[in-house]
């Protein structure tokens, strides 16, 4: 769940769904979220890749993760960690699905390279964060299915932001 008082214009708003579905699962809850950007005035690579980081205890929900990853298979976009812990105290394993970009070319500097292919690069970006979005609101779709079928139908019973 998410934090008691967490607003969710924090959110960037094309991942809204998938992060607010997440959070109606029991035992699952984000830790960073970013939908990707792109921006045309910096002097690195103007594109940061999006992301969404869960966690969740090891062996619950795995039909979800199996559902993810048969999404990220076919959108290749679209990416999956392995199960990851963040300390050895912590009983939750930690997912990251990632929304790529494309690859930086060998760490060059996005000034360094002329005008025209960085125009080229950015009218790319721009078509491609549109499949972004497409592609987090198809796995929002996904984790509700998820919740439809393994937990309740009434999904909007289901709380994502803690009240305690």
């Amino acid at each position: 769940m998410l934090p008691e008082g967490f607003k969710l214009s924090y959110l960037d708003s094309g991942i809204t769904r998938i992060v607010v579905a997440l959070n109606r699962i029991p035992e699952v809850s984000t830790l960073t979220t970013c939908e990707g950007h792109v921006w045309r005035d910096t002097p690195f690579w103007p594109t940061k890749w999006g992301w969404v980081h869960f966690a969740k205890p090891e062996g619950v929900h795995e039909g979800l993760v199996t559902d993810i990853q048969n999404y990220c298979a076919k959108n290749e976009l679209f990416g999956m960690s392995k199960p990851y812990k963040l300390s050895q105290k912590s009983r939750d394993y930690n997912r990251t699905i990632e929304a790529k970009f494309e690859d930086h070319q060998d760490g060059m500097l996005f000034d360094r390279i002329s005008e025209k292919e960085q125009e080229e690069y950015f009218q790319r970006a721009d078509v491609r964060k549109v499949e972004l979005l497409k592609g987090w609101d198809d796995l929002g779709e996904i984790v509700e299915n998820y919740i439809m079928r393994e937990i309740t139908k009434d999904i909007s019973s289901l709380p994502f932001i803690s009240v305690e």
